[in-house]
C-alpha cells in the first residue's frame, strides 16, 4: 500500500508539471503573439462563422475538383462517343435512323437534360448539402462560438472558449482566396478559410503580403 501510494504521488507530480509546462509554452505564444500585435507585425480579427460560410467552403472545394467541374462536358463527350461507335459499326444505318426529325431528339434531348442539370448545380446550392452544414453547425457548439484568429510570422492561430490551434506556414501547401473567402490549404483537398468580411481593407491587404513573404509562390492570390 505504501509503494502504491508513492507511485500516485509521483504521478500527481508528473501530471502538475507537464500542466505547468504547457502553461508556460501556452503564456510565452500569447506574448509572442501580444508583441507582434503591439508591433503591426501580426493581423487578428473576431471570427463568427456561419452555415453560409460552410457552404461556400464546400462549394468552392468541389469547383476544385476536376470531375465536379467539368461533369457535363465528360457527360456529353461519353455520349458523342457512344454516338460514333454506332456511327462506325454501320454508318449507312446511323444516317437512315437519325434522318428522321422524331429520332433526333433522342441526341437532343440528353444533351438538354446534361446542360439543365449543370446549370441548376452551378446556380443554386445543394438542397442536400445545405441542410447537412445546417444540422452540423446547430450541433456543435464550437462552431457557433467566435473564434479569434491572428496571421503572423509562425502562422495561422485560432482560438475559442473551447480550445486553439495553429496551423504553421510551413504546413500550407496553398493559399489563395475568392470574392469573400482566404483558403489556406493543408492537403489538396482541405483548407482552413477565413471569411474576409472581419477584417479591413488594411488588414486584407497585410494578410496576403505576409502570405505571399512566408509562402512564395504557394501564395496565389
Amino acid at each position: 500500500r505504501r509503494d502504491l501510494r508513492r507511485h500516485v504521488e509521483y504521478a500527481i507530480a508528473d501530471d502538475c508539471q507537464i500542466n505547468y509546462e504547457r502553461k508556460i509554452i501556452f503564456l510565452e505564444r500569447e506574448y509572442s503573439r501580444s508583441n507582434l500585435l503591439n508591433m503591426g507585425e501580426a493581423v487578428e480579427g473576431k471570427i463568427i462563422y456561419t452555415p453560409e460560410d460552410f457552404l461556400h467552403n464546400a462549394k468552392y472545394l468541389q469547383s476544385r475538383n476536376f470531375l465536379a467541374k467539368y461533369s457535363m462536358l465528360i457527360a456529353i463527350g461519353v455520349f458523342a462517343c457512344i454516338l460514333l461507335f454506332v456511327y462506325l459499326v454501320n454508318p449507312t444505318n446511323f444516317f437512315t435512323t437519325f434522318s428522321k426529325p422524331q429520332n433526333i431528339l433522342v441526341i437532343v434531348i440528353p444533351i438538354l437534360i446534361l446542360s439543365g442539370w449543370q446549370l441548376l448545380k452551378n446556380k443554386s446550392p445543394n438542397f442536400i448539402l445545405k441542410r447537412t452544414i445546417e444540422k452540423q453547425f446547430e450541433s456543435s457548439p464550437a462552431l457557433r462560438e467566435p473564434q479569434f484568429i491572428s496571421f503572423d510570422e509562425e502562422g495561422l492561430y485560432g482560438t475559442n472558449q473551447f480550445g486553439s490551434g495553429q496551423t504553421k506556414w510551413e504546413a500550407v501547401i496553398e493559399a489563395t482566396d475568392t470574392q469573400k473567402d482566404f483558403f489556406f490549404f493543408t492537403t489538396a483537398k482541405f483548407a482552413q478559410f477565413i471569411p474576409k468580411r472581419f477584417f479591413t481593407h488594411e488588414q486584407l491587404n497585410q494578410i496576403r503580403e505576409l502570405a505571399r513573404r512566408k509562402l512564395g509562390e504557394k501564395a496565389k492570390f
